[in-house]
């Protein structure tokens, strides 16, 4: 008889555990990156020179120098590397 109530006790223990969910979880979302420290304040107002451009002389419309800006470090920076049709190069970097 121990038995049997063993058996009994025990099926009615897994009668009352939940089931299994029938689907997996959702995957995890991605969490949003934080904004850049520099996108609130003044600093979007040197995107104007974000860009590329030919630079020529008033005398003759021959191209002098190739220049191109990018934002760079978040948007808090533009970075400027240009090139002379003599092969001189240089960079500017704007705070």
């Amino acid at each position: 008889m121990t038995r049997r109530l063993a058996a009994a006790m025990l099926i009615a223990a897994i009668a009352a555990t939940p089931a299994w969910p029938e689907t997996a979880p959702g995957p995890t979302p991605t969490p949003t990156p934080a904004p850049s420290p520099c996108a609130n304040r003044a600093f979007p107002m040197l995107g104007f020179w974000a860009g590329g451009w030919n630079a020529q002389g008033d005398a003759a419309p021959v191209i002098a120098a190739r220049s191109h800006a990018g934002k760079r470090n978040g948007g808090c920076t533009i970075l400027q590397n240009w090139i002379r049709s003599n092969d001189t190069r240089g960079s500017s970097q704007s705070i």
